[in-house]
């Protein structure tokens, strides 16, 4: 494709005197380029592992637009949930987040919420049901927000694509421990946990 639109480009700049072959060379570079454009596949999801060493944290952006965050990292001491996740959705123009979904409530899997919650707009935030009282949630996430409680077989729908979700499928000890993330063709086992 290139050999043949540069090809043209130097026959087109070259041939000014002959008008005809100048305009035909020209209209053929923009039907060419407009035609390789048009094909080029775009990626329809991304999925990104966060490397915040033993934190788990993990970013889906949906083919629909929909996007979740999976945990927000430490806050405390290296504030991992500003330095990096705030950092990575800054740059990709991230700016409003259908869900994160926190699998534990403690500093590691949730320290980092407030910080995301200050530079990110968020829809909703799910937590395995019978979190919601315990002392972790006073300490790490206790501020005026609305929560919903999630459990094993519950399904969190992104979008109005009915093929577009993720299925809670297994919740241990008030920790969500595996999840199935569906996004059309796109299946993804993420499996935080090997416990039984």
């Amino acid at each position: 494709f290139f050999l043949f639109y540069y090809g043209l480009l130097i026959v087109g700049l070259t041939m000014g005197k002959f008008h005809g072959i100048q305009k035909l060379a020209i209209s053929t570079m923009v039907l060419g380029t407009v035609v390789f454009l048009l094909s080029a596949q775009i990626p329809t999801s991304r999925n990104v592992v966060f490397d915040l060493g033993k934190t788990e944290a993990f970013f889906i952006s949906f083919s629909d637009g929909s996007k979740c965050l999976i945990n927000t990292g430490r806050h405390f001491p290296n504030n991992q949930a500003y330095w990096i996740i705030r950092s990575f959705l800054m740059a990709r123009a991230v700016h409003k987040l259908d869900g994160i979904i926190l699998t534990d409530l403690n500093a590691v899997h949730a320290g980092g919420l407030r910080t995301i919650l200050d530079y990110v707009r968020t829809n909703r935030i799910f937590m395995a049901s019978g979190s919601d009282n315990s002392d972790k949630m006073k300490k790490y996430v206790a501020f005026r927000r609305k929560f919903k409680a999630i459990q094993e077989g519950d399904r969190i729908q992104f979008g109005s694509n009915p093929d577009i979700y993720i299925e809670i499928l297994t919740v241990s000890k008030n920790r969500i421990t595996s999840l199935f993330i569906n996004d059309r063709n796109q299946k993804v086992l993420y499996v935080l946990s090997a416990d039984s």
